[in-house]
């Protein structure tokens, strides 16, 4: 079980997904348009930003207040 001040940062990056926001991030599949593509360099950087957004934030941050979350998703 993770401790609620594990940071947000390193479960997301050890989630695949997220860090693959195109196949070509993944370096899987093949795209036609991928030599004249900007794509990459557009959202290397945009997705350095979200990560350190991330490093700003613990899973006790994301569970606050627990009592609304356990009320809404009707958990004790």
């Amino acid at each position: 079980m993770r401790s609620v001040s594990t940071r947000v940062r390193p479960l997301a990056e050890n989630a695949p997904a997220t860090m693959n926001l195109v196949t070509c991030f993944s370096g899987e599949g093949e795209c036609v348009i991928q030599p004249v593509c900007h794509l990459k360099e557009v959202l290397t950087p945009a997705l350095a930003a979200y990560m350190g957004t991330l490093e700003s934030y613990t899973l006790q941050d994301l569970l606050e207040p627990k009592k609304a979350l356990a009320r809404l998703l009707r958990i004790s």
